[in-house]
């Protein structure tokens, strides 16, 4: 069944991670989050070409290498079309392989239930505030019954380099002159509070706060503060 939220003109996307990819911006090597995580959960399947799994912002095609050199039939999605030629070329697909498409995350090209996870390595802090409870429904909608979705570096508000940038409400900053933001041009930063309201509908939550300080000198200073989080929908 189609979504019914109305996908953005591209003219509303982030435009930065185009040219970021272009100028090869991008991670070569899968995330040991994400590899943790989906070995832990379906390392002992059988048969991992029936674990369909779907990449949320995929890049350039890193964690992908990983679900497809691992056997798994995997899915992806990137708002830049580079992305999707990227991924494609380290896997060695044909330039028109539908795996990897280019589209927007309010309105997902996939069909209801078609998952068996959805992982997200800070895709979803890369979008507006205003968008987020449409794509949360969108993951939510296209998971199987008690399957996961699992999103590393999800940023907290508390995070340092967010005072680099320009907060215009609601928790996106913009306009950032230095930091690891800086080629972003536009975070969300979450509360507790928000992620447990974005992800009310589904069964069960893991909020986990990663916080890193640098304790070189007498006093501990953060470098880096988000969220790693595992949200599963329900049985029935």
């Amino acid at each position: 069944m189609a979504a019914v939220t109305a996908a953005r003109s591209p003219d509303v996307l982030n435009p930065a991670w185009q040219e970021n990819y272009r100028r090869g911006r991008y991670n070569r090597y899968p995330y040991d989050g994400i590899v943790s995580f989906v070995l832990r959960r379906f390392g002992a399947v059988d048969d991992r070409s029936r674990v369909r799994i779907l990449d949320l912002g995929c890049g350039g095609g890193n964690n992908l290498r990983f679900l497809h050199e691992e056997g798994f039939d995997f899915r992806a999605i990137d708002g830049a079309p580079e992305s999707a030629r990227l991924a494609r070329s380290l896997l060695g697909l044909a330039a028109d392989d539908s795996r990897i498409a280019t589209g927007d995350f309010v309105r997902l090209p996939y069909d209801d239930v078609e998952f068996d996870a959805v992982i997200d390595r800070a895709s979803l802090g890369c979008n507006r505030a205003v968008d987020l409870p449409s794509i949360v429904g969108e993951i939510h909608r296209v998971l199987k019954p008690g399957a996961p979705y699992f999103a590393a570096d999800l940023y907290d508000q508390a995070h340092p380099d967010l005072a680099h940038g320009v907060d215009v409400g609601a928790g996106d900053y913009q306009q950032f002159n230095a930091g690891v933001f800086v080629a972003a041009r536009q975070i969300h930063a979450f509360t507790i509070a928000e992620l447990r309201g974005l992800f009310a509908r589904f069964a069960t939550l893991d909020i986990k706060q990663v916080r890193i300080d640098n304790v070189s000198n007498d006093t501990a200073a953060p470098v880096h503060v988000g969220f790693d989080v595992i949200a599963s929908k329900a049985t029935a």
